[in-house]
């Protein structure tokens, strides 16, 4: 996801292609985007999320439930659609585009 540009030593940038495809499939502006991507790489700069970073990042809106973690499980499961084990940025985002009360995810 993204890439290096040779010789420097910068967080990566998305493609053209990664941001269409991004543009395409979500409500989210190009500026949206690339703000989402940098806040990404801010907090996790190996551009990778585990199972324990995203306890920390969603078990607040699920602090109504006695016990959250079950649920947890299940997102980071259906939200990891690569199966290996972290989320990167295309996969959170487009786990928040479908949890958005402003996003269709049928248009």
């Amino acid at each position: 996801m993204g890439h290096l540009h040779p010789g420097r030593l910068e967080r990566p940038e998305l493609t053209e292609r990664e941001l269409s495809h991004i543009l395409l499939h979500t409500h989210f502006t190009r500026k949206q985007i690339n703000e989402s991507f940098v806040r990404f790489h801010t907090h996790y700069p190996n551009g990778q999320m585990n199972f324990s970073q995203f306890c920390d990042l969603y078990s607040p809106e699920l602090k109504h439930l006695q016990y959250p973690r079950p649920l947890l499980e299940r997102l980071f499961q259906y939200v990891d659609t690569d199966k290996n084990g972290w989320l990167n940025f295309k996969e959170v985002l487009f786990f928040k585009a479908i949890t958005m009360d402003e996003t269709d995810p049928y248009d």
